[in-house]
């Protein structure tokens, strides 16, 4: 059965996602918990409803998420500066170096990858970069 180009694009970021999401620090923290320590590696500390809204979950399962965190000691609740009733989720020291180290084994490994592939091959997906993106935000 030949395949639609669209599923052989699925396949293939699909697989290549896989692939990058094995070169990472801690094997114990799961998808979603490295979803939100990026999160917050990116943006900077944030509301535990802002963290679901950003992640597209429900706040108890974000509250879930971030417990599990905080048990693994990536992240800690911080009451706001200006509101002490407000709470901020943040990462903890080492939660910013698991991000920067997960960060560092993936930028390694995808570069040895790219270093395979030609000129030209290399100028296409620079090309496509923007493309992908704008899928990734509709």
């Amino acid at each position: 059965m030949p395949h639609l180009p669209a599923q052989e694009l699925r396949f293939a970021i699909q697989r290549l996602s896989r692939r990058i999401r094995l070169n990472q620090a801690n094997t114990d923290v799961t998808e979603g918990q490295r979803a939100v320590l990026f999160t917050l590696f990116s943006d900077g500390p944030q509301s535990l409803s802002a963290l679901a809204e950003s992640e597209h979950v429900s706040p108890p399962s974000m509250n879930r998420t971030v417990n599990l965190l905080i048990d693994l000691g990536l992240v800690s609740r911080e009451a706001d500066d200006d509101d002490g009733r407000k709470i901020s989720v943040a990462l903890t020291d080492a939660g910013r170096e698991f991000a920067m180290e997960t960060r560092r084994r993936r930028d390694a490994w995808f570069t040895l990858r790219l270093e395979t592939l030609t000129t030209k091959e290399r100028k296409i997906l620079e090309q496509a970069t923007p493309i992908l993106k704008k899928l990734i935000d509709e």
